[in-house]
């Protein structure tokens, strides 16, 4: 899978040994831009409890580290245990320990922002983050991945440069430069998925999209101790000038270096071009289509993304912001005051979408497993995994250490989600990729603002085990209720509605109903078919193409390639077609050349990666143009069979 190149320069553009593969370059770069994300996303956090003023009373309990799980706009209130008026009783909370061993470096700035002013300006990320999920889908499609993701986290930067004047001047101006720093990000989601849909085949789409996004937990791993050292060093105004600096020597090679497929790639080899441009098929479209909503608004697979990435969010808002308003309020612990135990889930769920993305992608090659079986794995263990972490927690009860651990644990599952339903709308539509994540980000988002709300009105300041374990409940059954879902209406097809306007086109000509022309997932094998006509037009030229109902003679050929053969053989009625494998000869986009001599013979070259790769995928429908010396011109175009 991690295949080294090593090709010399050539005449292509091809110059000097690939030693990585390209596709491998590009989303380690796309990691480091989720990461940036993440740093400009949270620095807030961490850079307020040393730009606001605090009073005499809370100044000794102020720390940088006071909200390092607070990244999600979770906040949280200070909620005293009243036992003198009786409200709790010793069944219902746990002993405090005998000696408080935490230790808080203090701070205390010029701002004179009182709780709610903080508020305002932690949420107002998050306005602007929810608006523009959806538009940044589309505008990645139109107007290319690399571009969006480029210009959004330079606007990002920008507007994080600026914080600290704006601040110094009104708070107002630095909410306004916290929602265009949402606003920017925003789209950045959507156009790593419109990437990937141009750059990661098929049965390399798990790995592919755990590297990216493992930049969610990355960010946040790296955003604690590195703010928590510049506050320390430099001051907080550091902060956003380093994280912002650093993120716009990124957007610089970024645009130099990234494109929006491997055909406009400079550094590529024409092996892995090829390879990944024959597998990815039709599928992706180089013309920009128009969104059929309609039948994106009521595909249940889409639907069934919706439901799974509305559950993972309402249980990993609830692990980071209530659970450690639990351990603070039942258990007497405040996780927040380690920074070591605030990270370390987020390493956790790091490695495990690292693992979990190679492991599946494995199962696929090796084993030849579907990739609905590995979507729906993935998915399955990263919400019931938490589940049982969270059930877990009713019955750790006041165990300190195991509650620690369930958190950690319930974390790193999470992880697992880019192996599962996240990568589900690069499944399902490669051409409206962005699309597909902006509506489903966009409702997933609504679990940040309403759990928070929700939780908070159980709890109502009655601080009890009880109470608490409502909310683990509901939480709980929202993980489960989302894993159900998932499983019965997910889908690795890539649906009709995909490519709406060829399949129309094409039922047109052949007058078939557009529902019949579907792609199919093959594990091991696929078989294609083609339906064409042949029309002679003079001795030294040839036309094939896709009709049905004509006059003229016409002739079907079907083959079958395996993961075991290099070469197949089929026939008609007056050709032989050889199908041979040549990994090394240029092709074109779809994989392969169709060449006519004038001895009536077919040969189609397939190029394949060494793992087979191009003959174990779906939707081979393409339309594949060749001329050979003005000799013969073929058209063929090639429909997957079940």
């Amino acid at each position: 899978m991690f295949k080294i190149f090593d090709v010399k320069s050539n005449a292509e553009g091809n110059a000097g040994a690939a030693w990585l593969p390209a596709r491998y370059v590009v989303s380690l770069l796309a990691f480091l831009g989720v990461t940036f994300n993440y740093v400009l996303r949270v620095n807030i956090n961490f850079a307020l409890v040393a730009m606001v003023k605090h009073s005499n009373a809370t100044l000794g309990h102020t720390s940088v580290n006071a909200t390092l799980l607070t990244v999600f706009n979770a906040t949280e209130e200070d909620v005293s245990v009243e036992r003198a008026q009786g409200s709790l009783t010793s069944q219902h909370t746990c002993p405090a320990p005998d000696n408080d061993i935490t230790s808080h470096t203090t701070y205390n700035g010029d701002l004179p922002w009182d709780e709610w002013t903080q508020g305002l300006v932690v949420g107002a990320f998050f306005y602007g983050n929810v608006v523009s999920q959806l538009p940044g889908g589309r505008l990645a499609e139109l107007w290319g991945p690399h571009r969006v993701l480029g210009c959004a986290l330079l606007s990002a930067s920008i507007f994080t440069l600026i914080q600290p004047f704006v601040a110094r001047v009104s708070y107002i101006l630095l909410i306004f430069a916290r929602i265009v720093v949402g606003l920017s990000l925003g789209v950045t989601s959507p156009a790593n998925h419109a990437l990937l849909s141009g750059w990661a085949p098929p049965m390399e789409r798990s790995t592919l999209s755990a590297i990216i996004y493992a930049g969610v937990p990355a960010g946040t791993v790296v955003a604690f101790p590195a703010s928590a050292v510049i506050i320390d060093m430099l001051g907080w105004e550091a902060v956003f000038y380093l994280q912002g600096a650093v993120t716009l020597l990124w957007c610089l090679a970024w645009f130099l270096i990234v494109t929006d497929s491997p055909a406009d790639y400079r550094w590529i080899t024409n092996q892995e071009k090829n390879y990944i441009m024959s597998t990815i098929g039709d599928t992706k479209s180089k013309k920009s289509q128009a969104v059929p909503w309609k039948s994106m608004i009521t595909s249940l697979p889409v639907w069934s993304v919706v439901a799974g990435s509305f559950g993972h969010n309402w249980g990993f808002y609830t692990l980071l912001s209530a659970v450690p308003l639990y351990t603070k309020s039942i258990l007497h612990q405040d996780i927040k005051s380690n920074a070591s135990l605030s990270g370390l889930p987020f390493v956790g769920m790091w490695i495990m979408s690292l693992v979990g993305g190679v492991v599946c992608d494995w199962f696929q090659q090796r084993w030849g497993t579907s990739t609905i079986a590995v979507r729906k794995t993935s998915h399955f263990l990263a919400n019931v995994g938490p589940a049982v972490c969270v059930i877990g927690l009713m019955v750790a009860g006041c165990d300190w250490h195991l509650t620690v651990a369930l958190l950690v644990v319930g974390v790193a599952f999470k992880g697992l989600i880019f192996s599962g339903h996240y990568v589900s709308p690069i499944d399902l539509a490669p051409n409206f990729a962005g699309t597909v994540l902006g509506i489903t980000n966009t409702i997933a988002n609504i679990p940040g603002f309403l759990a928070p709300m929700l939780n908070g009105f159980i709890i109502n300041n009655q601080q009890t085990l009880p109470q608490w374990r409502i909310v683990f409940t509901i939480t709980a059954a929202i993980y489960l209720l989302d894993v159900v879902i998932y499983l019965v209406f997910a889908s690795a097809e890539v649906q009709p509605w995909n490519s709406h306007e060829s399949e129309k086109s094409l039922s047109q000509d052949a007058g078939e109903d557009p529902q019949k022309i579907k792609s199919t997932q093959g594990d091991n094998h696929f078989s294609q078919k083609s339906d064409y006509h042949e029309e002679s037009e003079n001795a030294g030229e040839r036309k094939t193409s896709l009709h049905e109902g004509k006059s003229t003679q016409q002739k079907r050929i079907q083959y079958t390639e395996s993961s075991e053969e290099g070469a197949h053989t089929g026939s008609s009625n007056q050709k032989d077609i050889h199908y041979e494998e040549d990994k090394h000869a240029d092709r074109d986009r779809c994989g392969g050349e169709i060449n006519v001599n004038t001895e009536n013979e077919s040969t189609w070259h397939c190029h394949r990666d060494e793992e087979i790769a191009a003959c174990t995928e779906k939707c081979r429908r393409a339309e594949k143009t060749q001329d050979t010396e003005g000799k013969g011109h073929v058209n063929a175009a090639f429909t997957s069979n079940e």
